[in-house]
């Protein structure tokens, strides 16, 4: 079954797991919500603020210019997360804490740092710059300290994955014990592995890609506010971090092993995945959220990581825009009821907004076995006999999937042993279903495994749906997302009616809030629920609005929402 895709893909077959013929080749469930973030912004930087960029056009064309530089400086992550009392920690490590350690004390670090301001006889700069670095932490729970990651405070701070390579928890010899250059100590670490990185910030930035890619104006607002953000916004945080790494592995150090080859290419370059080819204006109003939010008035932190939420807003409901679109389905999005009477002693529209949850997670499986059905019916349009199919579907099987090739004898024998339980004839239909029942049984697990729960991981993350843990997870707006959604509509000081305002939320994203939209969608007639429920809903949500700051009300009773200071 042919598919266009959008991004760097091959044209050799390749196998993927069923999740990513659907939503894109690498969202996996192992990501942490602010890798995603960390992520998107490394292949930004590494594509030197550009959106656009990496994407295939032909078969011909040169790797070099897909490709995007990675940040591999260790030496920063050892000064900032090394701890004697990290259990797992090598001999190579402490040499090299050492090291660094030393450099930093004897070179002027307090000048380059506002934060820095005494020298008095208890005063350790080291520590003080430590302590200031790791308030940063983004990522942590987990971990292991080569894992770790730090907030996006500054372009400095962004690094690429490392990880020990195997079989590298050997002593230091002796004649290692003094390595001539301080780059050396990082030989033991792999920085190509696709471990936790490189999952779903690069399909957010195909997403991005595809939204702006008609409107370069628009792709341009986008990058040259987050290059701002990244490199002018908090100078003091890059000089450190600048300063630090300079003094652990000097640029003319590192020429030696810049050229250094691995199977993709040099090490310090990456390459991005694929998304189905996008054809709707999805992506393009993803984009111009995007743009509001970022252009609000609010500190870089602050918008960073409510860029963070809006990201895995989006994420989640482009999965659901995904799911409809694969099921054949003609709305954008589904309607999703928002509960905001956590305090009520009433549960029904609770239980109502947990039941559309529900209906969701199905949904999604639902695109999964629809998208099986079709693959199927592609493979096998007529009839020819019953061997040569068999032999056709593991084929197919094994040029697509990720199923193991000693495994592929034994799943040959289990089909022949499920048609042999199917009385003749075996009409075409019959095979059909045989054969799709046989790609569930084999590509369902994993998928249930690594990718049925990001939605929901995206989702809790950013405030969209909760509890955090039990049941039943329903739909809401908790404040972090409702701030971030009124700057991701507004822009920078602008207002508008609080009634408009649901409307938008319902036109654009499919949430229901009050009355109107209740009715407008149907889910007043189908939950039959009262509409003082819908009443309250909606009151509750203003009240929300007016404690942030973001909402007032006249005199005449009218409420406008506000997208910051006006």
């Amino acid at each position: 079954m042919s598919m266009q895709r959008y991004g760097n893909y091959d044209s050799k077959m390749k196998q993927y797991p069923v999740s990513a013929y659907i939503w894109g080749h690498r969202f996996r469930i192992g990501q942490d919500p602010m890798e995603y973030l960390l992520e998107f912004l490394n292949v930004l930087y590494g594509f030197d603020y550009e959106l656009g960029r990496g994407i295939r056009e032909n078969e011909q064309q040169d790797r070099k210019t897909l490709g995007f530089k990675k940040a591999t400086r260790l030496g920063l992550r050892r000064f900032v997360f090394y701890s004697e009392a990290e259990k797992s920690r090598h001999a190579r490590d402490d040499h090299a804490l050492q090291r660094l350690l030393g450099k930093l004390r004897s070179s002027e670090l307090v000048k380059l740092n506002p934060v820095v301001t005494e020298r008095d006889a208890g005063f350790d700069p080291v520590e003080s710059a430590k302590s200031l670095l790791k308030s940063f932490t983004a990522v942590e729970s987990n971990r292991s300290w080569f894992a770790r990651a730090l907030f996006p405070a500054h372009e400095r701070l962004l690094f690429w994955e490392a990880l020990r390579k195997k079989g590298n928890s050997k002593p230091l010899r002796d004649d290692e014990a003094d390595l001539s250059g301080d780059h050396e100590l990082d030989h033991g670490i792999e920085f190509t592995a696709a471990n936790f990185f490189v999952r779903g910030g690069q399909l957010y930035y195909l997403m991005l890609s595809a939204g702006t890619r008609q409107d370069p104006q628009l792709a341009c607002s986008i990058t040259s506010r987050l290059k701002h953000l990244m490199k002018d916004s908090q100078p003091s945080i890059g000089q450190l971090a600048e300063f630090i790494d300079r003094l652990w592995q000097p640029e003319t150090d590192n020429q030696d092993w810049e050229d250094e080859e691995n199977e993709e290419g040099s090490k310090h370059t990456g390459y991005l995945g694929w998304i189905p080819e996008p054809r709707t204006e999805f992506f393009f109003q993803m984009a111009k959220d995007v743009n509001k939010l970022l252009h609000a008035d609010l500190d870089a932190t602050e918008l960073l990581t409510l860029f963070s939420y809006l990201m895995a807003f989006q994420i989640t409901q482009y999965i659901y825009h995904r799911s409809l679109v694969q099921s054949g389905k003609t709305e954008d999005l589904p309607k999703l009821l928002i509960d905001l009477l956590e305090n009520s002693r009433d549960s029904s529209l609770r239980r109502a907004s947990a039941v559309q949850f529900r209906e969701q997670e199905s949904q999604i499986r639902v695109a999964v076995q629809r998208y099986l059905q079709e693959e199927v019916l592609a493979l096998f349009p007529g009839g020819t006999s019953l061997t040569d199919n068999i032999a056709v579907f593991m084929d197919h099987l094994e040029d697509h999937y990720p199923v193991p090739k000693k495994e592929l004898s034994k799943h040959h024998e289990a089909l022949m042993v499920r048609f042999a339980s199917v009385p003749a004839p075996h009409s075409m239909e019959v095979q059909r279903e045989i054969f799709q029942e046989k790609l569930e049984d084999l590509l369902m697990n994993d998928f249930n495994k690594n990718f049925e729960g990001i939605h929901r991981k995206l989702a809790k993350y950013c405030g969209f749906v909760a509890p955090l843990v039990g049941s039943p997870q329903r739909y809401v707006l908790q404040n972090n997302l409702l701030k971030t959604l009124v700057y991701a509509n507004l822009g920078p000081g602008k207002g508008m009616e609080f009634t408009d305002f649901l409307e938008k939320l319902y036109q654009k994203y499919g949430l229901v809030v009050g009355l109107r939209q209740a009715r407008d969608s149907g889910l007043f007639e189908r939950h039959r629920l009262n509409a003082e429920y819908y009443e309250q809903n909606q009151n509750v949500l203003l009240e929300k609005l007016k404690n942030a700051g973001l909402a007032f009300e006249y005199s005449d009773a009218t409420a406008m929402v506000q997208g910051g200071q006006p």
